[in-house]
């Protein structure tokens, strides 16, 4: 009978071709060696029961509830997993609803989930007009990824053959919902690219290829003077805009920041992906950003 930290060790390996990033696998193996293999790593996996998921859970539930209540969903998925193996049948101790919601506070009522702060939409013009200022790999990586309002990694590692014409294609593997993205290209963006060598694959280069997942964070923290904001923020800067100062209808925006469908209905009728009104949406953000 394998262990928790044999059957962890097999499912890791074997889902980390589906996952999104690099940087997820990484994540899983360090949080479950640090909380949960000190407690059950030992243990085979048909012998885990409630009481040592709560042994895993308790030190730290209502001090570091965020993090614990990821452990308990992956434990909950590896042991899900050990079952489909045939190595356990009792049902599974690591179970929220009807099993450890009996046991545990709820985390939203003990650490309410934290948003990326923010910068407000107000501030924008003038924050990029000082960030324009600079020529800086770093300034030009930032202001691409407000513009083209992405996450920080597909910024990051955004490469030139993903570009043709005035449309960034991102691939699916690279995207947090796994489906592609196009992005709509405004003349502020291709002029970035335009003034960016094109000596390598990266657009964005770094010392090893593309930009680090920190460097975006780093510019805005420490050269633009604004800890309190994440480049993740200006996601939710962009939607407040767009529903605050504009008519554009609201699943424009949501399509624009790549977010699924709710609906699995609506999903199943709306597959395009409004490539042309996204684009002029993003013609207006660039000129609000632009301070007109």
């Amino acid at each position: 009978m394998p262990t928790f930290a044999e059957c962890a060790e097999a499912f890791i390996r074997m889902k980390s071709a589906e996952w999104s990033g690099p940087k997820q696998a990484p994540q899983w193996t360090s949080s479950l060696r640090t909380y949960a293999e000190p407690f059950i790593g030992h243990l085979p996996a048909d012998q885990i029961g409630v009481d040592e998921v709560e042994a895993v859970l308790r030190p730290y539930w209502e001090t570091k509830t965020e993090t614990m209540s990821r452990v308990r969903a992956r434990i909950e998925k590896i042991l899900n997993w050990a079952t489909a193996k045939g190595y356990r049948s009792a049902p599974n101790p690591a179970a929220w609803d009807g099993n450890l919601e009996f046991i545990f506070p709820a985390k939203n009522k003990v650490a309410p989930v934290k948003h990326h702060n923010a910068m407000p939409y107000k501030e924008i013009p003038e924050f990029m007009a000082a960030l324009r200022a600079s020529n800086a790999v770093g300034a030009r990586a930032l202001e691409f990824c407000i513009l083209t309002t992405t996450r920080n990694t597909e910024c990051t590692e955004a490469r030139w053959d993903e570009i043709q014409s005035d449309v960034w294609t991102i691939p699916a593997e690279r995207m947090k919902a796994r489906n592609e993205h196009r992005v709509p290209l405004t003349p502020r963006m291709l002029e970035i690219l335009k003034a960016l060598p094109d000596t390598g694959d990266f657009v964005f280069a770094g010392r090893k290829g593309g930009l680090s997942n920190n460097t975006l964070r780093k510019y805005l923290h420490k050269e633009m003077q604004r800890p309190n904001c994440t480049p993740h923020g200006f996601r939710s800067t962009f939607k407040d805009w767009a529903v605050e100062e504009t008519d554009f209808a609201g699943d424009l925006s949501e399509a624009q920041l790549a977010h699924k469908i709710a609906n699995a209905s609506q999903a199943a009728y709306e597959r395009g992906d409004k490539l042309r009104k996204r684009r002029e949406l993003l013609l207006a953000w660039e000129a609000y950003c632009g301070g007109a």
